[in-house]
């Protein structure tokens, strides 16, 4: 219920050595004063105490940190979102392959990409538009981003048209088998 009317940023899922953090919680943390934007952290792994000690250290009401919810939930947790972050620390963009990514698609959720500018999903939803990518640490445009979308509604429809277009594309039950 606190979720209602908020503009939801989404990051869904294990928060694990490999992602980047820090762009996003600089964004949350620049974007404090817009008490319409949440951040929305669900999940659990090694860097959630960062997360959590980080909204503590900049006394941010904007950050809602969540446990893992029941998988029975998962397409309720990622259609709540405005918009889906994916994000791979620099060094290792070319190690990871985030599979959250796929759902978020499903979901029709805009995606905003934290990595290194090799990474291949940047190509997938540059391509695609069905996202946007942000360098590691480049904050300020990823905000840009978020407000952007915030304000205009038609630009979150025709995004998300193309994510779930890609999703439907790629996840063909003939291209699977």
């Amino acid at each position: 219920q606190k979720l209602k009317g908020k503009f939801i940023v989404l990051y869904s899922g294990n928060q694990g050595r490999m992602h980047d953090f820090d762009t996003l919680l600089s964004a949350a943390n620049y974007l404090k004063s817009d008490d319409q934007i949440l951040f929305l952290f669900i999940g659990d792994g090694p860097q959630n105490s960062k997360i959590k000690e980080f909204t503590k250290l900049n006394s941010l009401k904007n950050i809602k940190t969540l446990p893992y919810q029941p998988f029975e939930k998962l397409p309720e947790t990622l259609t709540a979102a405005d918009i889906a972050v994916v994000s791979t620390s620099k060094n290792v963009t070319s190690l990871v392959a985030p599979s959250k990514l796929y759902g978020h698609l499903a979901s029709a959720t805009p995606v905003a990409l934290i990595s290194s500018k090799n990474s291949y999903i940047r190509f997938m939803i540059e391509k695609n538009n069905c996202g946007k990518w942000f360098a590691n640490g480049d904050f300020k445009s990823l905000s840009k981003w978020i407000i952007e979308l915030k304000v205009n509604r038609d630009l979150i429809k025709k995004i998300s048209s193309s994510s779930r277009k890609l999703s439907e594309k790629i996840s063909n039950p003939e291209d699977i088998a």
